[in-house]
């Protein structure tokens, strides 16, 4: 889950904030984090269905295989839509603490995506081949 509090402490305090964000990238970030939220609820989804599936067995569960693919074309979705956000925030003149926070929320997107990806290809080949 996304640490939020520092947005909500400056949000709150802004004197204590020593560069205030403005409000625009504020809600940038707000609705990225949102994605992200629901894009790890859908990896977890799909990562329980996964391990159900039984890809490895001469008879994998098929109807589990396709729900797995579908939560995680889900998960890629909303990691694609929180990069996006992301990228608008980091377009306006962001302090240096939350570039960091772009940054580092941008590259676990991307490695969150990758995952999701490499689990669809392996899951499509199982379906592929058992049909």
């Amino acid at each position: 889950m996304t640490n939020a509090m520092p947005i909500f402490i400056n949000s709150l305090f802004p004197f204590l904030a020593e560069n205030s964000l403005d409000s625009q990238a504020k809600k940038f970030i707000e609705t990225a984090r949102k994605s992200i939220a629901l894009a790890e609820k859908e990896m977890k989804y799909a990562d329980i269905s996964f391990a159900q599936t039984d890809c490895d067995s001469d008879n994998p569960n098929l109807k589990l295989g396709e729900i797995s693919i579908w939560h995680y074309a889900q998960s890629i979705k909303n990691y694609s839509e929180a990069i996006a956000d992301l990228e608008q925030a980091r377009k306006s003149n962001l302090p240096a603490k939350y570039k960091k926070y772009v940054d580092l929320k941008t590259k676990k997107c991307l490695q969150e995506m990758a995952y999701s990806n490499a689990r669809k290809i392996k899951l499509g080949a199982v379906l592929r081949v058992s049909r």
